[in-house]
């Protein structure tokens, strides 16, 4: 199996765990793994452009649906139980390109700094229309990137968002 696969080679040690999330690479198989490397973080490791000086696991959950927060929540619930002995679960990062973008924000609304073990987020070209709640997110450290070429999402988005 590719879990016990993925466990015997962070089990060694714990490290922090990055979840990577979008949609555009999975809309018509969610289990093809061969779509998950073509953009943002995975593309970036695969091609040598990412190589952290700490070792990282590095999970990419796939949907063909939007990214709800409890989803997000139960996928972050299931590495923690299954990879208690090799990741560090106060030390989880959220990332997210696109509708992960959008759904990294949406989760951070629901759960918060205070409320998650996540360490810090980054997102990518993805932002919701508006955030309702922003206190839980005034102590979240995180960096919002968004090119104004990418067709998808407009860059006002993630600028709204980030000018609470």
């Amino acid at each position: 199996r590719r879990d016990k696969k993925i466990l015997d080679v962070v089990s060694k040690f714990k490290c922090p765990f990055v979840i990577t999330h979008s949609r555009g690479n999975s809309q018509n198989n969610p289990n093809d793994i061969n779509k998950v490397d073509r953009n943002a973080a995975i593309r970036a490791i695969k091609i040598g452009l990412w190589n952290p000086a700490v070792q990282v696991a590095v999970f990419a959950p796939q949907t063909n649906n939007n990214w709800a927060p409890n989803q997000l929540q139960n996928f972050i619930e299931y590495i923690k139980s299954n990879y208690a002995n090799a990741v560090k679960t106060n030390r989880i990062y959220i990332t997210g390109f696109s509708m992960g973008g959008f759904g990294t924000w949406s989760y951070l609304e629901e759960f918060g700094y205070q409320d998650s073990s996540v360490a810090a987020a980054v997102t990518m070209a993805g932002a919701p229309e508006n955030i309702d709640n922003v206190e839980p997110l005034k102590m979240m450290p995180f960096w919002a990137f968004h090119g104004d070429r990418y067709p998808t999402v407009s860059v006002s988005r993630s600028i709204q968002v980030v000018a609470f």
